[in-house]
């Protein structure tokens, strides 16, 4: 799978809203990719082959040793470029709170909480925001 933030790391990370955007861009190729594997091929290796590929992209953005919630995905991603637009980005000196809305389709909102250290931010959790205002972890 070919990540936009291997080509630009750096700069991927040096900002909270690229980091988003970095991680949006990723998880919808993945997201494309995986759901194309288990409509067309063998579920057992479409489903080994896709945590893998998640866990990856997991690894680029979060600190060491992250968990990961158990892979989801879908014929429409819930994250790409062309619909999750950036609403409001609250940022400290070593805190970053990220907030999309969808801006086409059923409404959505999410939260990419991240933090900064060593020079760069990692991303720590992504809540879906319901319509009763609950999150939902999903990273």
């Amino acid at each position: 799978m070919k990540s936009p933030l291997k080509g630009a790391e750096k700069n991927a990370l040096a900002s909270p809203e690229k980091l988003v955007e970095s991680f949006i861009a990723d998880y919808f190729e993945w997201n494309n990719a995986a759901n194309t594997r288990f409509e067309e091929g063998d579920f057992v290796e479409a489903a080994t082959l896709s945590e893998r590929e998640y866990a990856e992209i997991v690894a680029m953005y979060c600190r060491p040793g992250h968990q990961n919630q158990s892979i989801a995905c879908s014929s429409e991603s819930n994250h790409a470029l062309s619909f999750e637009k950036i609403a409001s980005v609250d940022t400290s000196s070593e805190r970053s709170v990220v907030r999309t809305q969808r801006s086409s389709g059923p409404e959505a909102i999410y939260e990419y909480h991240m933090v900064f250290i060593n020079g760069r931010w990692f991303l720590e959790s992504i809540l879906y925001v319901d319509e009763d205002g609950k999150k939902h972890e999903s990273l």
